[in-house]
């Protein structure tokens, strides 16, 4: 597994292995599996413990080939995919729903970060990553940004196969080609777990 954004210190002290590599502490963190963003909002959850601790409870309780479903009380969490899609697409305004995370029911433009409205780093356009928040005036009604490109973004889901579970994730990604800022009539993705 390769994080295009971090540094690791083999000798650094426990809790102080990783930093940010230099322009990068903006950017959305490639390759990280759904584990992993569970053992990050568990981080969060408690506090960012700096000894090396608090991944593996918090948020979610994470057991041998078990993770039960969102503690009650939890203050950092994935989203789950109806709380996913209220924040992308819900208009409180006017009580209905945007075709697109930009805030629109017209399909997005890919460009390059601007105060373009109704745009999205998508199509290899940028070709990489940009700042998060850097189209700003593409947020979604409900105040968020980058649901419809950038990076992909996991949900707390998972679907609906019992002998191979897929993990959902949401959204765009700087570089999917052909289908800018999947609307929500045409998303989920799934990622499989199991060969």
């Amino acid at each position: 597994l390769r994080h295009c954004s971090l540094l690791r210190d083999d000798n650094g002290p426990t809790g102080k292995k990783y930093s940010t590599k230099p322009n990068m502490g903006d950017k959305p963190l490639m390759f990280v599996s759904w584990f992993s963003a569970i053992r990050f909002v568990n981080w969060l959850h408690n506090n960012q413990p700096t000894d090396g601790s608090g991944t593996e409870g918090g948020a979610y309780t994470m057991r041998p080939g078990v993770i039960d479903a969102r503690n009650p009380g939890a203050k950092w969490f994935l989203p789950t995919e109806d709380e996913w899609y209220k924040a992308a697409y819900y208009d409180g305004a006017s009580a209905t729903y945007k075709r697109y995370p930009a805030g629109s029911d017209t399909v997005p433009v890919c460009a390059c970060p601007g105060s373009d409205p109704n745009t999205a780093n998508c199509d290899s356009v940028v070709g990489k990553t940009t700042e998060v928040g850097s189209y700003t005036a593409s947020v979604s009604p409900y105040g968020t940004v980058d649901q419809g490109g950038n990076l992909f973004e996991w949900v707390d889901r998972k679907g609906d196969y019992i002998e191979c579970p897929e993990r959902i994730y949401k959204g765009g990604s700087f570089n999917l080609i052909h289908r800018p800022n999947i609307s929500y009539l045409n998303s989920p993705f799934f990622y499989q777990e199991c060969s």
